[in-house]
């Protein structure tokens, strides 16, 4: 009688052994989907933060007299030349000049065909750089910041030479997202861009 309750005992605790591994590694599993889930809602909040973001510049440019995307480089023209950018483009006339179209036209482009930027980066902190100082209070409530604003997780806006377009650039945490691969075949840092149309 003793062997039968011992054997019946060692049965029992085999089969609490199992189920409690299964426990772990379901456990396992339902928080590594879980940390899944929330990459994936961040990378919707970037997102849905830069949409807000190009809403506001739009605005914001269409109350501009020359319809303009803010800088606040200081002689950012000269810095241009300074870094190496080629500034020098023909108005039509036959001279040598800083031809920036006037209003609706499109901005200078280099040898490659990529719109020369203005060779500084802001980085949105949402209090000191220059999309909050120019788009708080009347265009948003508040320039959103990255949910994490850590380390690559920032925002970033950069306007091109002739303050007619921008660039603006956020990293997704979801690698396997292809629109945060800027246009290549794997991640990269500040991939995900959004552009004036």
């Amino acid at each position: 009688m003793r062997n039968a309750q011992q054997s019946k005992s060692a049965f029992v605790l085999a089969e609490i052994l199992v189920a409690v591994a299964l426990l772990a590694i379901l456990s396992s599993m339902a928080v590594m989907s879980y940390a899944g889930q929330q990459k994936r809602g961040r990378d919707t909040v970037r997102k849905s933060d830069l949409a807000s973001i190009k809403l506001s510049l739009s605005a914001y440019a269409q109350n501009q007299i020359a319809r303009q995307y803010p800088v606040d480089y200081p002689n950012w023209l000269a810095a241009a030349e300074e870094n190496g950018y080629d500034v020098s483009y023909s108005s039509g006339d036959g001279e040598s000049d800083v031809a920036c179209p006037s209003g609706t036209g499109s901005a200078p482009k280099d040898s490659n065909g990529r719109v020369l930027l203005v060779p500084h980066t802001h980085v949105v902190n949402g209090s000191t750089d220059i999309l909050s100082s120019k788009l708080e209070p009347n265009y948003l409530r508040t320039v959103p910041v990255d949910p994490t604003n850590t380390g690559n997780y920032t925002y970033k806006y950069q306007a091109d030479i002739c303050r007619l377009g921008y660039r603006l650039t956020a990293s997704l945490e979801t690698t396997s997202d292809s629109s945060g691969w800027a246009g290549g075949s794997s991640w990269v840092a500040d991939g995900y861009q959004v552009r004036n149309d």
